[in-house]
């Protein structure tokens, strides 16, 4: 991976992972280094909902492995993350 930063990506069975993104695509694939899985939920508090992003890993506890290849064919949209959400996503 050449320059690497942290992206938003859409996949198109509709999951949203953040990850360390290069901008090479090598043979139609993506290399992602350490996805984690981005999921909105609501909660009901005495003010109204709230929404919570919540992160977790990606593939869960299946594997140690941190990088991925993904088919580009499978990517919906790139997006860059907000420093807000690279900060929360390096703490976790």
């Amino acid at each position: 991976m050449n320059t690497t930063s942290y992206k938003v990506v859409k996949l198109t069975n509709g999951e949203e992972i953040i990850c360390q993104l290069g901008d090479d695509i090598v043979n139609g694939e993506y290399m992602i280094n350490l996805p984690l899985k981005m999921e909105v939920q609501s909660q009901l508090t005495k003010k109204g909902f709230v929404d919570s992003l919540n992160l977790s890993r990606w593939i869960g506890p299946y594997t140690e492995q941190s990088l991925f290849t993904i088919k580009s064919s499978h990517v919906l949209l790139i997006a860059d993350a907000s420093e807000g959400l690279c900060r929360y996503y390096e703490h976790v």
